[in-house]
């Protein structure tokens, strides 16, 4: 967190995070000093951007249980969401979404200007590197052995879970292999790209929404992870793979909380989980879509769409994969969020494009 601030602060390099102030370091008598403190700058906001939009979805669903469309309901694929010129939301998007869509936008424009600024560092610690092939192969079996130790623990846990959830779970389990195919795509061959430091741990919990804009906090990367690890740098996707997913898990839990209340009627509860992938789906394009035109023709994005693609998919694999790892492990009531979102994303790959968010 410091590095990282320290870094974006010199010279104005990126204006929309929390200025580092100060901070307080222990030096042992023998080896790395350690931070036990940080200070800094206040950011006047209006709640983080998870509280927002589960505000907005709240107006959401107070919409679309009384909007009536005899179609079925349009929704972007995930190889629309990388097709800069391609598919844009529909009115019905905008009608029902938007101010959120709009903000999606906003926030996708920021994404890409950390990003850019994080690669322009020159210090050894941040300055880009190129992928090579040995570097895709320990990606790929790192990733490997997450989704071994993903499967391992939903056959552990499969007696704990919910009947709708452990019906989620046992359509996965017989899938093991799928997932392992879509991670060995990244060994397929050498990616015409860049790593840099990216933020890590990025998710709508790590942004403040000022009520116009949106300032990135929180730059200590996972939690879970030595810091060596925290260092590493890798492709800024995982970052937009880690919002996107946050977006889902948005729709999802409110979903969930509007059933709860009685918003939802138990004969409406299919048709408004379609709802709550299209509200999914439209804002994750327009995040990507405002992320991509801002990045440009920056090294860190491969500018071929099979090796975005082929990162974009594992990204997404990395992260919804460690996300049910997570809640099996603390919130087994929670898991049937990220099984939902492995079986769409397998059901993509199985199909040869990416589907659905």
């Amino acid at each position: 967190d410091v590095e990282i601030a320290r870094a974006l602060g010199e010279r104005g390099r990126f204006p929309y995070a929390a200025a580092l102030a100060a901070h307080l370091e222990y030096q042992p008598t023998r080896g790395e000093a350690a931070t036990i403190g940080v200070l800094q700058g206040f950011v006047p906001n209006e709640g983080d951007a998870w509280t927002y939009a589960l505000d907005a979805l709240g107006a959401f669903w107070e919409r679309v249980l009384t909007y009536e469309t005899g179609d079925p309901l349009p929704r972007p694929t995930l190889a629309d969401l990388l097709d800069a010129g391609g598919l844009e939301p529909p009115p019905v998007a905008w009608e029902l979404i938007e101010p959120f869509l709009s903000a999606a936008q906003a926030l996708g424009q920021r994404t890409a200007e950390l990003h850019v600024a994080l690669a322009s560092i020159s210090d050894p610690a941040f300055a880009p590197e190129p992928f090579t092939m040995l570097y895709q192969r320990s990606v790929y079996q790192g990733l490997r052995g997450q989704i071994d130790e993903t499967w391992r623990l939903l056959r552990q846990n499969l007696a704990r879970l919910d009947p709708a959830t452990a019906a989620a779970a046992e359509r996965l389990l017989p899938r093991e292999d799928e997932a392992q195919r879509v991670a060995r795509r990244i060994t397929a061959q050498k990616l015409d790209t860049v790593r840099i430091r990216t933020h890590g741990d990025y998710h709508l919990g790590q942004v403040l929404f000022t009520g116009s804009d949106f300032v990135i906090i929180d730059f200590e990367g996972e939690p879970a992870s030595p810091l060596s690890q925290r260092r590493l740098k890798r492709s800024p996707v995982h970052d937009i793979a880690g919002m996107v997913r946050s977006f889902d898990y948005a729709a999802w839990i409110s979903y969930a909380n509007a059933r709860e209340q009685g918003l939802v009627p138990q004969e409406r509860a299919q048709e408004a989980a379609e709802w709550a992938r299209f509200w999914s789906g439209w804002v994750a394009l327009a995040f990507v879509r405002s992320y991509l035109a801002t990045a440009g023709p920056a090294p860190f994005i491969p500018q071929t769409p099979a090796g975005l693609a082929t990162l974009f998919e594992l990204a997404l694999l990395t992260k919804v994969a460690y996300e049910l790892r997570y809640e099996l492990n603390n919130r087994p009531n929670w898991a049937w969020a990220p099984l939902n979102g492995l079986l769409d994303l397998l059901d993509a790959a199985g199909k040869g494009a990416t589907h659905g968010c």
